[in-house]
């Protein structure tokens, strides 16, 4: 009885065709791409397809290609939607004013047509086209336009998100942010130079009562930010020593510093009257503090004073006071001496003050 020849292409094994009687084909997907290979043994057949990597048993630079690719299609295929999420998962929501970021990722995250482009797709004309829909508040029928301060904040970020998707995430070998001419991006706003005028200390001390009160005296005492005085605590208070410590993880920079108090500093924590308890300082809520605030300057016909002007007006005052530089961002944060100058804006008289002081002879 003669033998049936065996008939091919044959299944063997999964993934494993034998297509002769030394011919065994592997055909599968490899980090999404087809992959379509010969052996002449099943054993080789096999171990190519269980390793699922070119290089494992055959080919060293194989694999290289593969991965490459690989990388190479997933990138074509990340959106700038999916960069915004990425950013917020491992960026923004691990920041201190994430929600203030959030806001402004979800706006960005609206402009349909440019978030859903791939990211190696999106050039400086889509980047002008994103800040004109930014300006307009999505309307280009609008007559609410955007801020210039706001419209800064909204580049910014854009701009770091594409920088982190080129040095971190390997998606894109270029900033398309970097490629936009610094005419057409939003104008740096003046640097605001507000110091308190006349008596207004006196007047909106009058005003302001409670914790708001306390937090003026020492806003303009200590030169601290709103953040960091709404985070103090009891437990980092020395009114002996005349001190309070503010952690890393409540200071803009995230460097820790310890503030030296001055007398009127120390009576205002004294007016409190619980020192030695453990816990909050100030209590008050950031809109109960906005509010106060507001209805304070209305009062005294200041509507232009901003809360964070008495982080200038403290500035001013230490150098005043004849601090030096180092003194001075000790008591303020500032980790350079460029910020810390934008932050003091002397009083003409002070200066003429010195000014008609005599020469000491020698």
């Amino acid at each position: 009885m003669v033998a049936k020849k065996r008939s091919f292409p044959v299944k063997v094994d999964k993934n494993v065709m034998q297509t002769g009687e030394l011919s065994f084909r592997v055909r599968m997907m490899s980090a999404g791409h087809k992959i379509d290979k010969t052996f002449d043994s099943l054993a080789e057949a096999q171990v190519f397809r269980d390793l699922g990597k070119a290089n494992a048993a055959l080919d060293v630079n194989e694999e290289r290609i593969f991965i490459a690719r690989a990388k190479k299609k997933e990138s074509k295929t990340f959106t700038l939607s999916d960069a915004i999420e990425k950013y917020r998962t491992d960026k923004s929501e691990n920041k201190k004013g994430w929600e203030k970021e959030k806001s402004l990722l979800n706006k960005v995250a609206r402009c349909a047509q440019i978030v859903k482009m791939p990211l190696y797709q999106i050039k400086s004309e889509h980047i002008l086209e994103l800040l004109e829909w930014i300006r307009t508040s999505g309307n280009l029928k609008s007559k609410r336009f955007t801020s210039e301060a706001t419209q800064r904040r909204y580049f910014n970020t854009i701009r770091h998100i594409f920088q982190i998707a080129v040095d971190e995430w390997k998606k894109i070998e270029v900033n398309p942010c970097s490629a936009v001419a610094k005419s057409a991006r939003p104008k740096d706003g003046k640097g605001r130079n507000r110091r308190l005028r006349g008596d207004e200390y006196a007047q909106i001390l009058g005003q302001l009562t409670g914790q708001a009160k306390i937090v003026f005296i020492l806003a303009v005492e200590t030169a601290m930010r709103r953040g960091e005085q709404l985070n103090m605590r009891w437990e980092h208070l020395n009114l002996k020593k005349r001190s309070l410590e503010i952690p890393e993880k409540d200071t803009k920079t995230g460097e820790s510093r310890t503030i030296s108090l001055s007398l009127t500093a120390v009576e205002a924590f004294k007016s409190l009257g619980v020192v030695g308890i453990k816990g909050k300082i100030i209590t008050i809520t950031p809109s109960q503090l906005r509010y106060a605030w507001k209805q304070a300057r209305a009062a005294i016909g200041a509507p232009d004073l901003r809360i964070h002007d008495l982080r200038h007006e403290a500035t001013s005052r230490l150098f005043e006071k004849g601090f030096g530089d180092i003194e001075a961002s000790t008591m303020t944060g500032h980790k350079t001496m460029a910020m810390l100058k934008k932050y003091a804006h002397l009083k003409q008289s002070h200066i003429l003050e010195k000014l008609d002081r005599p020469i000491h002879a020698k």
